[in-house]
């Protein structure tokens, strides 16, 4: 994955699609169709967190199911919510590279590193979702094949091949509600409406990361670089 030395915070928080963490489980089905290759769902946890992945190919989809639990006494904002150039957003848009070496899809929900000698205005920053305390979030990322690189800053050239990777890795980033922490809603454009939290001056926010790793093949455009 692209590391660059500077990242910018935005701090939105969407409408959230929450429930129960007993009622996200009970929800969440593990049918399978002929036409289907499934991954085993993967799990990891950080802190009081918890994600849950299950990486499916449907037909000419690759299609990704998350859900984040949040066991513990206090609110998350999860980072899931990319938008694009004109601040749209859908729970399609991830951003996407390629460890070619590893022949391994790197796709992630967070704040996106700002590459270096880019000064942009309006650095790009994922509206959020709140994953209140004893709740959970789930969200279904569908994503056509062959998979292509989304970068926020720079586009990605068209010349290329479809080539078998190996697995995908998902990152969410999120941070963690402080006290005092008041919110609103917004529009930012028009149909898209977003809540926008306020830390009390001065207070530190605590940011992390989940990512699950999951092994299947998956068909990509490499492009020539």
């Amino acid at each position: 994955m692209r590391q660059y030395a500077r990242t910018w915070l935005l701090v939105m928080v969407s409408a959230a699609s929450a429930c129960t963490a007993s009622a996200c489980a009970a929800q969440t089905s593990d049918t399978q169709t002929s036409d289907t290759q499934t991954s085993e769902t993967q799990e990891r946890s950080v802190a009081e967190l918890r994600l849950s992945t299950r990486l499916e190919r449907e037909g000419q989809v690759l299609v990704l199911r998350y859900r984040v639990d949040n066991p513990g006494p206090r609110d998350a904002y999860l980072m899931n919510r990319v938008h694009d150039q004109s601040l749209q957003t859908n729970p399609n848009l991830v951003y996407i590279d390629f460890d070619r070496q590893r022949r391994v899809v790197n796709a992630y929900k967070k704040i996106p590193g700002i590459p270096p000698g880019m000064n942009p205005t309006m650095p790009a920053t994922p509206y959020v979702t709140p994953v209140r305390a004893g709740q959970a979030v789930e969200e279904t990322v569908r994503i056509p094949l062959p998979v292509r690189e989304f970068d926020a800053y720079t586009p990605v050239p068209e010349d290329g091949r479809t080539v078998a990777y190996a697995g995908l890795t998902f990152t969410v980033g999120y941070y963690w509600s402080v006290p005092g922490m008041k919110e609103r809603s917004q529009q930012i454009i028009p149909g898209v409406e977003v809540l926008i939290p306020t830390p009390p001056p001065g207070t530190k926010i605590e940011f992390g990361e989940l990512s699950s790793a999951t092994a299947l093949e998956i068909p990509v455009w490499e492009t020539v670089k």
